[in-house]
């Protein structure tokens, strides 16, 4: 499966039974074969299948997985997801695919408050990156953010983009935990403590 680059999502149940047969030598054995495809095909080639099988097997292939492997996918998602972008109005992703994947391998990553930064940056960012975010990371984004205490820094993220009209983001909130909706709700009201608006006629 590794060398024709032939796993499917619905091969997962199939994989996971396989790898848990496997002693830990063979387990090791079959990331070594892994790691070699993955470094072939990440960024621009023929990905999923490898990543979906990493996934398949869980924590325990993420380790076996060389070093060197390991940094450069981390990276190589990151820098994806940084340069996310989604057509709201056509419905196509423009870019991004790869790091869509985060939203398994983030347990794993090394450095992952460069994951919540990039995603705070991009909410606050272009149109397109905040649909990016908007259509396929909403729940991810909120489960993150509240165990890292982060999450009035997001809701506040989000009403920025809410605010500059993202139509993913807006289209989704329901995705979105209550709490989060009505901090969101609360930070786009009116602020009526300036007191009310004076016109020019007002004033002559």
């Amino acid at each position: 499966m590794i060398a024709k680059g032939m796993t499917k999502s619905d091969h997962q149940p199939f994989l996971d039974v396989l790898w848990n047969r496997l002693s830990p030598e063979d387990q090791e054995h079959v990331c070594v074969d892994l790691s070699v495809a993955i470094n072939r095909e990440v960024p621009k080639g023929n990905f999923a299948p490898h990543l979906r099988m990493l996934s398949a097997f869980g924590a325990r292939a993420w380790e076996y997985l060389s070093k060197a492997t390991k940094i450069r996918l981390e990276n190589a998602i990151l820098n994806d997801l940084s340069e996310g972008n989604y057509d709201a109005r056509g419905g196509g992703l423009l870019h991004g695919a790869l790091g869509t994947w985060v939203r398994l391998f983030y347990p794993y990553f090394k450095d992952q408050a460069a994951v919540r930064t990039c995603m705070n940056k991009m909410l606050r960012g272009s149109w397109g990156a905040q649909n990016y975010l908007g259509n396929s990371f909403m729940a991810f984004i909120a489960l993150v953010a509240d165990a890292a205490g982060e999450r009035e820094l997001f809701v506040d993220a989000f009403a920025t983009a809410v605010r500059e009209n993202a139509w993913s983001v807006k289209g989704n909130l329901d995705k979105l935990p209550v709490d989060w909706r009505n901090e969101i709700d609360a930070r786009l009201k009116p602020d009526d403590s300036a007191g009310p608006v004076v016109s020019a006629d007002d004033l002559f």
